[in-house]
């Protein structure tokens, strides 16, 4: 028997326990349990879909080193020979070698280089739009698994009084009070809430999944903290002008970058010039002659307007792709602004009318059921209209908590 499968096996059981610890190693720096801040921190700077994002930073930075260096020389050599009479010039042989380097005489690559320092500064304030993008992604998944923990904790909190009522119903049972319709009814209802208590479940761990997703987490089952009213309650929210937007900013540097590339292309125009050197010798006999002389561009044909004229289009669109960026954020501070107002209304009207009514409710009618003023069905539907109201509640305070969220990042963008 081989003893080399034996003396392999440890390294491969090792081999396997280092791979099961770095598997996982991304979801355990990620904490189970987050706040709002928390994962608005890790979307704008620990997420791996901003990680990707700042590639395209490294992108134009390679870019403007390749515009950044200077041209290479060029050398060139050809030898002749003369097998018959040396007709041509005195020498079995001869060899020519010359160097060519080309000039930058118009700024062309001054022009190349500032024109790929505008195009950083547009990649960067890209990245600042893609993050207060994901900011806004994974805050809007964070309310929902919020709202959807505490859904689940109404739909529980539903199938424990319904339990207690069952208990009390089959207590009159025995009693002679009640009759076994009024223990089925509640059965029946006991099993609608069970249904409903498994769908909340089923969003939560759909608004789970949401959330990781958002910021870009393998293997992640975060637990929301925090109440959802402490959300929707209204927060000072410093605005910024327009143009400190980050999607203003952005189509300010896209323009700047333009106009850079208008300054490039009429440079560009420039005929090419270098210089050059050589020498040119003979053997048998041997003789030598240097060589020195310029090289100009005639523009004849191509005098490079079309690309002037390019340029110049792009940067006019780039203008006025600022503007249009300048109205639409207004425009979405604006379109928030009237949803915050909106929902704080109809949530302000739930919690005056209803709300403070909901424990009353219950408590009226078991009081009227036990004393027999009241049937089970009263009992039950009044059970079931205070859960769905609360439920109802946390929906309205939810969507009032992310309408805040979004006119907060709105206004104030990536800090």
């Amino acid at each position: 028997m081989s003893l080399r499968p034996l003396a392999i096996a440890p390294l491969i059981l090792l081999a396997t326990l280092a791979a099961a610890q770095e598997a996982p190693a991304a979801a355990q720096e990620t904490p189970a349990t987050v706040d709002l801040q928390t994962v608005l921190n890790l979307a704008r700077t620990a997420s791996p879909r901003v990680a990707a994002e700042e590639q395209e930073i490294a992108g134009a930075e390679a870019d403007r080193q390749s515009v950044n260096v200077l041209p290479n020389p060029s050398i060139s050599y050809a030898g002749s020979y003369q097998p018959a009479e040396l007709t041509n010039y005195e020498g079995r042989r001869a060899h020519e070698a010359t160097i060519e380097m080309p000039l930058d005489l118009s700024g062309k690559r001054r022009a190349r280089v500032n024109a790929a320092d505008r195009r950083i500064d547009a990649a960067r304030s890209r990245v600042a739009v893609s993050r207060l993008e994901f900011m806004n992604e994974a805050g809007a998944a964070f309310v929902a698994l919020l709202a959807a923990q505490e859904t689940v904790g109404v739909r529980r909190d539903a199938m424990a009084e319904l339990d207690r009522l069952r208990g009390m119903v089959a207590g009159r049972r025995k009693s002679g009070v009640a009759s076994d319709y009024d223990v089925a009814r509640v059965d029946v209802e006991i099993e609608s809430a069970r249904a409903d208590l498994v769908e909340a479940e089923a969003d939560a761990i759909s608004a789970r999944t949401d959330l990781a997703n958002a910021l870009g987490v393998a293997n992640w089952r975060p637990t929301a903290a925090g109440t959802i009213d402490a959300l929707s309650a209204p927060a000072a929210s410093p605005a910024q002008s327009a143009n400190a937007l980050p999607a203003v900013l952005a189509a300010h540097d896209e323009q700047q970058a333009a106009q850079a590339d208008v300054v490039t292309a009429r440079r560009e125009r420039f005929p090419e010039v270098s210089v050059n050197g050589g020498r040119f010798w003979t053997t048998g006999p041997f003789g030598a002659t240097y060589s020195a002389g310029v090289t100009l561009e005639v523009p004849l044909f191509d005098r490079r307007n079309g690309a002037v004229r390019k340029a110049e289009a792009e940067a006019r669109a780039a203008e006025l792709r600022t503007e249009i960026a300048r109205a639409n954020a207004m425009a979405e501070i604006d379109r928030y602004a009237a949803l915050v107002e909106t929902r704080a209304a109809a949530f302000d009207m739930f919690n005056r009318r209803i709300g403070g009514k909901l424990g009353a409710l219950g408590r009226m009618a078991e009081d009227s059921y036990r004393l027999g003023g009241g049937s089970v069905i009263e009992l039950i539907d009044a059970t079931r209209s205070r859960f769905d109201n609360l439920a109802t509640r946390i929906d309205l305070s939810g969507k009032l908590a992310e309408a805040r969220l979004r006119l907060n990042l709105a206004r104030s963008g990536v800090q």
